[in-house]
């Protein structure tokens, strides 16, 4: 169930500003980059609906462990910062829950 939110809420969402403006996808379907920049604009609220529901000390998405919803959000939030659609600064929740993440092993691996 968390890892089907962590894409349908965030990683969808980062993936079609990927789809609606990155050349590497223009040949592939018809982009819409107004679109893009809703889904942009649209980023910092799914970010906060996660940190809302990570408020509860949970050190990661499902609960006490490392699941592949946190895989998925992590990645999300990886391409979010390519795409310049970044975590918002003030969503502590999120922030500590991603340096978890990403001091893990594997994230380097």
């Amino acid at each position: 169930m968390w890892n089907r939110r962590a894409e349908v809420e965030i990683f969808g969402t980062i993936g079609s500003i990927a789809q609606h403006s990155d050349p590497m996808f223009a040949e592939r379907l018809v982009q819409f980059p107004a679109f893009a920049e809703t889904q942009r604009e649209a980023v910092p609220a799914k970010w906060a609906w996660l940190d809302r529901e990570i408020a509860d000390g949970r050190p990661f998405i499902a609960g006490d462990q490392y699941s592949v919803a946190d895989i998925t959000a992590a990645v999300a939030a990886w391409l979010g910062a390519f795409f310049g659609a970044d975590i918002p600064d003030a969503l502590v929740n999120v922030h500590h829950w991603l340096d978890r993440v990403q001091k893990r092993p594997s994230w380097n691996a």
